[in-house]
């Protein structure tokens, strides 16, 4: 049974772009053909394989086949040709490396696997597999999935297969782990500080472009249509969700400017400023470097110490995972070590490490993020003249249509 492809674990496409961007780094060569790889990088050239003879590596005695190799190292070679990445012969022979690694890693897993009754059969591996398509929508976008990839469906089925079964026997291996109430509540008493919900508002806004790159008149005129908003966003009855889904110039106003709770640090400065001294229901200006920001605050929450009550399953499941993950290292561990492994392709290298693909990052705030995406729209469309429009009756009393007419340009 093949079971030891090495390939990116199924991932939405995008985060499996961000994987296959990552790289091994650079080790001194301890391989033959090294040449090959960085040829393979050339745009106009074809990859062209080494011929391998006989066993890559051989586990307990049985032999790990070079076309599984092989195989592996073609697609791997491919992808970072797509991403138009340099392999140099150091990278090319760290690549090797890894690659071997794991391929003799999974020989161990399922040998051990098998040895413990831990599988998964033909029926389970069909369901699990016609769920994971079913999220791709349409056979045309799980195409396009596997493209991105540089992987066959055959191939994906297989990893599923593999990680499934690894996963079972992992969790079947940790399953005894335990954490005593006692541990549960020390944790609590030596880490306060990172149970408390931080000072938070609730925000929508409604967001006019005006870069910093105006020319004074049309500064002037942005400023002077924000006011407009403002004070008929601070009539009685206004609706200010319905007036931002008319005039805010960003994503949010297709959600009534809802930009939902941020902290601080969260948000431009100036922004956070404005947003933070305000009460529930009261509504600023804030000017950024992005433009301006009409704001209304829905709700002020203050930071908050939670309860050990209030935390104490999370506290539990979070030191039970952690130690789940350590006795799952450990195994591993002693099982590569109690095994008999040949390296035949080339002599075992330190351990290859597999660094953070550049430009990955922590991820930002969602309402930060929306606000990155205003400042960059900001410079690429052209502004237009906008009249404040009129705002519909509401329970509270209607407002006569022309109560704030349009600034005049």
């Amino acid at each position: 049974m093949s079971f030891s492809h090495w390939l990116p674990r199924p991932l939405a496409a995008g985060a499996l772009s961000a994987l296959l961007a990552g790289c091994p780094s650079a080790e001194k060569p301890v391989a033959q053909d090294s040449g090959v790889a960085a040829a393979a990088a050339a745009a106009d050239e074809e990859i062209v394989l080494p011929k391998i003879e006989g066993p890559v590596a051989r586990v307990n005695g049985k032999d790990v086949p070079p076309d599984k190799f092989l195989h592996e190292y073609e697609q791997a070679l491919r992808r970072y040709k797509n991403a138009k990445r340099p392999v140099t012969p150091a990278f090319d022979s760290t690549l090797r490396a890894n690659i071997l690694r794991r391929l003799i890693e999974a020989q161990v897993v399922m040998q051990k696997a098998e040895e413990l009754g831990v599988k998964l059969d033909d029926a389970e591996l069909e369901k699990e597999w016609s769920t994971f398509k079913a999220r791709y929508g349409t056979p045309e976008a799980f195409k396009g999935f596997l493209e991105r990839a540089v992987a066959t469906e055959a191939d994906l089925r297989e990893q599923h297969r593999y990680t499934t079964i690894r996963g079972r026997l992992f969790t079947a291996v940790s399953s005894d782990v335990t954490v005593e109430p006692a541990e549960v509540q020390a944790e609590f008493e030596a880490n306060k500080i990172r149970f408390k919900t931080p000072e938070r508002v609730k925000v929508s806004h409604i967001f006019l472009r005006a870069p910093k790159s105006l020319p004074p008149d049309m500064m002037k005129e942005r400023k002077k249509l924000a006011d407009e908003v403002s004070k008929r966003a601070k009539k009685p009855g206004a609706d200010f969700a319905q007036l931002a889904t008319e005039v805010s110039e960003d994503d949010a106003k297709a959600r009534g400017g809802d930009l939902g709770f941020v902290t601080r640090g969260a948000m431009p400065k100036p922004f956070e400023e404005v947003a933070f001294k305000l009460g529930a229901g009261q509504i600023g200006i804030a000017e950024t470097d992005l433009g301006i920001h009409i704001i209304k605050v829905t709700s002020h929450e203050p930071e908050k110490q939670q309860s050990f009550n209030d935390v104490k399953e999370q506290i539990e499941t979070t030191l039970k995972l952690r130690r789940q993950n350590q006795k799952k290292t450990e195994t591993q561990r002693q099982w590569m070590d109690a095994a008999k492994i040949e390296w035949i392709l080339m002599p075992e290298p330190k351990e290859p490490q597999m660094p953070m693909p550049p430009g990955i990052g922590a991820p930002q705030p969602a309402a930060a993020a929306q606000i990155q995406r205003a400042m960059q729209a900001s410079d690429k469309k052209p502004l237009e003249k906008m009249a404040v429009p009129a705002l519909k009756a509401t329970p509270a009393g209607p407002i006569p249509p022309n109560a704030a007419p349009a600034p005049q340009h």
